[in-house]
């Protein structure tokens, strides 16, 4: 498992994650120090993700097609690119199209990097690996945040972007040392133009499940400290403190889990989870209902996000590894992306109670997909990768 190229690619993963955490809080406040007005300053932090989303069928496309090493450079160097232009762009118009070249730089480097990660890990621990490798981004959302507006209040915006270019183009450095892959596995067949070259279709559903507990971790991220002011509830950022210690402890076993228990199990636990801790929100009045929702949450969304993504990489074809990634994060994406605005259309019409009742419902109903998807798929040939998942069918 912690041989040297998953430790390279971890500390890659973790210096570029580490530099997006220290940026996504300060680039609405940045953009309004440069002119911006509010709307303008939300739009400079959207277009960010909806890069990321457009690009993602043709990052995984291009990760099976090419050289998975040198497509992770190449976007590693464009992200350290994009970070130096914060520093240096001469405009607002200019920061623009610096955010969505971020957004495309980004949104490519992610799904090439678990595609390359996924060659160098076993593929019966699969699930653990990835529940290891994103302790990476765990530790980036605990203190890159932090870290961002000390350096930014120390020596400026110019300097902090400059500071994580010098990180950034270090994980470009480290990344030459990751070895090669054989020959065998770096060309993805060339054929005719055809959906499937761009989206896995075996993974959707997954995917669009993954998706829901990304709505709720963009619903949450967006209006708990709202809804805190509003109830009169003092100390409401220590849930986010809670959230990231439990997915840091969910991340170092959920893998395992997900690895050896049976899948629909394990996403069903998780969804069940997921319900419980948006109505604990919904109907809290007290700060230790939201930390146990927290908690709730973080095993919901890190133990179900990683078995679905272990089981999308696995259910496609060896040669299709980074399409099948960049489906599962298009629905992650979605519900990253569409939950604030979900979210503001209900809590503005029926208030945030009933909001989050809705992102329960909406996980409910996700549940019962889910359970009759695998319904279909159990009347079907059991697969190699169930048998390996669960020893019998889910």
């Amino acid at each position: 498992m912690f041989n040297k190229n998953f430790i390279l690619l971890f500390l890659v993963s973790l210096m570029t994650s580490f530099g997006f955490s220290m940026i996504i809080a300060l680039i609405s406040p940045y953009g309004v120090e440069l002119g911006m007005d509010l709307s303008e300053a939300g739009m400079l932090a959207g277009v960010f993700s909806l890069s990321s989303l457009v690009v993602r069928p043709f990052g995984g496309y291009a990760a099976d097609l090419f050289n998975k090493k040198m497509m992770c450079l190449l976007s590693t160097a464009m992200i350290a690119a994009a970070v130096l232009g914060y520093a240096v762009m001469p405009g607002i118009s200019a920061l623009f199209l610096i955010r969505i070249f971020h957004g495309i730089a980004f949104g490519i480097n992610g799904t090439v990097t678990i595609s390359l990660v996924c060659k160098h890990v076993p593929e019966n621990r699969l699930g653990e690996g990835l529940g290891y490798f994103g302790l990476g981004q765990v530790i980036s959302q605990i203190g890159g945040p932090s870290a961002g507006i000390f350096i930014k209040d120390m020596l400026g915006y110019k300097w902090l972007f400059i500071l994580i270019f010098v990180m950034t183009a270090l994980a470009v450095a480290v990344l030459l040392f990751v070895d090669d892959l054989p020959k065998s596995q770096i060309a993805y067949k060339r054929a005719k133009p055809s959906a499937g070259m761009f989206i896995a279709k075996e993974c959707m559903v997954y995917a669009l499940i993954a998706g829901v507990f990304s709505l709720g971790n963009a619903v949450v991220s967006s209006f708990l400290v709202l809804l805190g002011e509003e109830r009169g509830i003092p100390g409401v950022s220590l849930v986010f403190m809670v959230n990231a210690a439990a997915s840091f402890l969910v991340r170092l076993i959920g893998g395992r889990i997900s690895d050896k228990a049976n899948f629909s199990w394990v996403v069903n636990i998780s969804l069940i989870s997921t319900v419980i801790s948006m109505m604990m929100i919904g109907a809290g009045s007290v700060l230790w209902v939201f930390l146990i929702a927290a908690a709730l949450k973080a095993v919901g969304q890190d133990s179900g996000q990683i078995s679905l993504q272990s089981t999308c990489i696995k259910s496609a074809d060896a040669r299709r590894g980074g399409i099948a990634t960049s489906t599962f994060y298009i629905g992650s994406d979605i519900g990253q992306g569409f939950g604030p605005i979900l979210g503001g259309v209900l809590s503005a019409s029926s208030g945030y109670q009933q909001m989050f009742y809705c992102i329960a419902g909406i996980a409910l109903l996700a549940m019962a997909g889910f359970n009759m998807y695998q319904r279909r798929q159990n009347k079907k040939k059991p697969s190699s990768v169930e048998k390996d998942r669960s020893g019998s069918k889910a």
